[in-house]
């Protein structure tokens, strides 16, 4: 992207681009061996990494992020999981997606959770199959298998759905992985025990 930008002698946007990947880069480096940050660290990270892809599909792309005001930002959760979340969306939802792709993340407190989501408006699972935009699944294997070594210290699980919608002409309109995260959730954990 920022070679297309300096080749087209844009070079103002390469520079905007450039400044947002670093910052991404940073922010990267020096969360690389944490386990979880907080909700609110981890809007900053994925924020940065959707200005990115806007400035890459302009305005094909939209997103949205609403956190709910009973929502303690401050909680952990697990470290790249809005990006990983929001990386697989676009790669395999929204890249061959004809229309304006949407992403919306919404955090909202429910009984003694907290509750991720992440839907978009893409192709669905269906058609990315089909046209083969599958990865190695890595990103999100490795996410789920943190998860369960965590569920196993804590007494109350965190759990992962994903949800596939469609209208009305049984067509793909929303994907949607969700997570529920209890309150007393723990990422530190010790293995002495």
């Amino acid at each position: 992207n920022i070679e297309h930008f300096i080749f087209s002698a844009d070079l103002r946007t390469a520079n905007k681009y450039l400044s947002k990947y670093s910052r991404l880069m940073n922010i990267t480096l020096r969360d690389a061996d944490k386990a979880s940050r907080t909700i609110d660290e981890e809007i900053e990270y994925v924020n940065l990494y959707l200005e990115l892809e806007k400035m890459r599909f302009g305005d094909k792309l939209e997103y949205f992020i609403t956190i709910d005001k009973k929502v303690d930002t401050k909680k952990e959760i697990p470290n790249m999981l809005l990006q990983t979340w929001v990386e697989n969306a676009i790669k395999h939802g929204l890249r061959n997606y004809q229309g304006i792709g949407r992403i919306n993340i919404y955090i909202s407190k429910k009984d003694e959770s907290t509750i991720i989501q992440v839907e978009d408006n893409g192709i669905g699972r269906a058609k990315a199959k089909q046209l083969k935009t599958t990865g190695t699944g890595s990103g999100l294997k490795i996410l789920t298998e943190h998860i369960e070594i965590y569920n196993h210290f804590n007494p109350r699980k965190a759990i992962i759905t994903i949800t596939y919608l469609t209208d009305n002409e049984g067509n793909a309109s929303v994907t949607r992985i969700e997570m529920s995260i209890p309150d007393d959730y723990q990422f530190n954990i010790n293995t002495s025990k």
